[in-house]
């Protein structure tokens, strides 16, 4: 598998990838409107054919922030999400990124786990960030 950036129209290929993996969180509209935005960078990358992850991040001067990420429910556990990280993180590094930011809830044991597996040590929190339900954000940091 590779991460493929995507610009322009391509969107549609990863909004319902984030849907099943990421339910409720991004409208179709906002996905399908970032790959237009100077700042964003949006990765995707397939495994046997299939939509298999996606990293939606904005990228300002060498420091970028990341958004969305995600690995199909079928190719979880098999060191895909790792791998595809290793590549996303390689494109961001070669355009000049020094950091990735991120923030993720207290409450996502499974994603705070596979954050510090890739390198991001935690450096804050926002108590009481999140709504539906309620929960704190766990501010997370990468160096490249």
């Amino acid at each position: 598998m590779s991460a493929v950036r995507l610009h322009g129209d391509e969107g549609g290929r990863i909004a319902a990838l984030i849907a099943a993996v990421l339910p409720g969180t991004w409208s179709e509209v906002a996905i399908l409107a970032e790959p237009h935005r100077e700042d964003s960078r949006v990765f995707f990358g397939e495994f046997g054919g299939q939509p298999a992850a996606f990293a939606l991040l904005r990228v300002v001067l060498d420091e970028a922030e990341l958004l969305l990420f995600g690995v199909a429910s079928a190719q979880r556990r098999a060191g895909l999400g790792r791998r595809f990280w290793a590549e996303v993180e390689a494109a961001l590094s070669a355009e000049g990124c020094r950091e990735v930011h991120l923030e993720v809830r207290a409450s996502n044991l499974t994603a705070r786990r596979f954050y510090e597996a890739v390198g991001f040590a935690e450096t804050g929190a926002r108590p009481r960030y999140y709504e539906a339900p309620p929960d704190d954000a766990i501010l997370m940091l990468r160096r490249l």
